[in-house]
This record gives C-alpha cells, structure tokens and sequence, in this order.
C-alpha cells in the first residue's frame, strides 16, 4: 500500500494528479461498497421473500390438509346419514312388505271364509227348497233335516254372530216340523179324513221365504239392520211354531200321530 500512498502524494501520475487519483479511487471504493450493499440488500430481500413463501406455502399447506381433512369428514358424516337412511328406508319398505302380506293373508282368509259360508248357505237353502217341491210324498225328508243341519254348523263355524248362529240353528228342526206337517195334510186330505187346508203349505212357503231373505241379506247388512234381521227371525219362528201346532193340536186324536214325527 505503501506505493499507492506514494502514488496519492505525486502530483501526476500517468498524467492525473494527486486530487483526481483521490476521486477515482474515492469512486472505485463507493461503487464496490455500493454494489457489495445492493448484493447485500438483494440477499436479504432473496432470503425474506424465500421465508415469506415458505410460510405461505407452509400455510396453503395447512388449509388444504384442513379443507381435505373436512372434505373426509364430511364424506363420512354423508356416508353414515346415507347408511342410515338406507337403513330406515329399508326398515319401512320391510314394514310395508309385512302389512301388504299381513293384509293379503287377512283378505285371503276372509274370501275363504265367505266362500264357506256362501257354499252352506247354498247347502241349506237346496236342502230346503227341495223339501218344498217334495213334501206330499214324504220321501227323505229325515235326509233334509239332515242336510240342513249340517249346512248351518258348517256356517256357524266361519259365522261372526253367536246371535245369529244360535237363532239359525233352531230353524232346520222348525221347517222339518212345517214340512211333515204339511205332508201330514196333504195325506189325511187325500185319505178323505179331514178337509183340505192350506195352511200347513202355505206356513212351509213363509218360512222358507223369511229365512231365506235373512240369510242372503245378512253379509252386507250393517249392524242396525241384522239386530232387525233378527228379530224378524225371531218373530217369524215363534209365530210359525205357534200356527203348526195349533193345527197338529185340532187334528182327530186319531190322526194326530200319522205319520210319525210331527
């Protein structure tokens, strides 16, 4: 350094004198001062914005690990309300599967058991109406009582009114009796030993006309109307007994027991 100092103090050196080698150097040494500052500066300014993007991204990071940890839970919570509701959906689908069976195994037996009660009825009303058609000769009518009989046991089985059933089941003894007592009648009339008399037959077309409306009408009746229905019944049966055996009562003594079973 010393030649440089040397330098400095001459007055020209290389044709420039003391004070402009003062400068340049002065200049040289700022400028590499300055540029070492900017570089300074700029590393600085490379670091902190480096640092700055780091925690941005540190941070961007973070939210998306957030936002992606709710998008889980979320898918989760949908995942769970879905299965859920699968659940009860399935739940009230098998309900309703039960009730539709439950209700279609009701309406089945129902139909079943109106056709058994449909096909006693025919039963007893055949029965009956053929006695009708046959009284005068007197052949099978024990098989009728029979017949009858069965038939309103059978309907009594699938039957939902004890009233009913028990007023039904005095009626095939009660026609069995119009029914011989007309056909006794008919055979004391034609033996020519009392006169005619249309009551007995006239008796057997009442009853068979007032248990026949009861019967057909019962089903689709309401209840106000089968407690008439039953009265009727009631009624009819007392008054029709009452009539046959005031008949049977003012027969000849002798001709009260001819034929048997009246």
């Amino acid at each position: 350094m010393d030649w440089l100092i040397i330098l400095i103090q001459t007055d020209k050196f290389l044709l420039l004198d003391g004070a402009v080698w003062a400068q340049l150097w002065s200049g040289i040494f700022g400028s590499v001062i300055g540029a070492v500052s900017a570089t300074a500066v700029a590393l600085v300014v490379v670091v902190l914005s480096n640092n700055h993007q780091s925690r941005l991204a540190a941070a961007a990071l973070r939210e998306q690990q957030r936002l992606a940890s709710q998008a889980i839970d979320e898918q989760r919570r949908l995942a769970n309300t879905a299965s859920i509701e699968q659940s009860v959906q399935a739940s009230l689908a098998l309900s309703e599967q039960r009730e539709a069976l439950r209700l279609q195994l009701s309406e089945q037996k129902s139909e079943a058991s109106r056709e058994r009660q449909y096909a006693a009825v025919s039963q007893f009303l055949a029965a009956a109406s053929r006695g009708k058609h046959t009284y005068q000769d007197g052949e099978g009518l024990n098989d009728l009582l029979s017949d009858m009989e069965a038939a309103v046991l059978r309907w009594g089985l699938d039957m939902d009114s004890a009233d009913f059933r028990d007023e039904l089941r005095m009626w095939p003894s009660l026609l069995w009796k119009l029914l011989k007592t007309a056909h006794l009648q008919h055979v004391l009339a034609s033996e020519g030993k009392i006169a005619e008399d249309e009551g007995p037959a006239y008796r057997v077309n009442k009853g068979l006309a007032v248990v026949t409306t009861a019967v057909t009408n019962w089903h689709g009746a309401v209840p106000i109307h089968r407690d008439v229905i039953l009265r009727k019944l009631a009624e009819a049966r007392d008054e029709l007994e009452k009539q046959s055996l005031e008949f049977v009562s003012g027969l000849p003594r002798a001709t009260q027991a001819t034929p048997s079973g009246v």
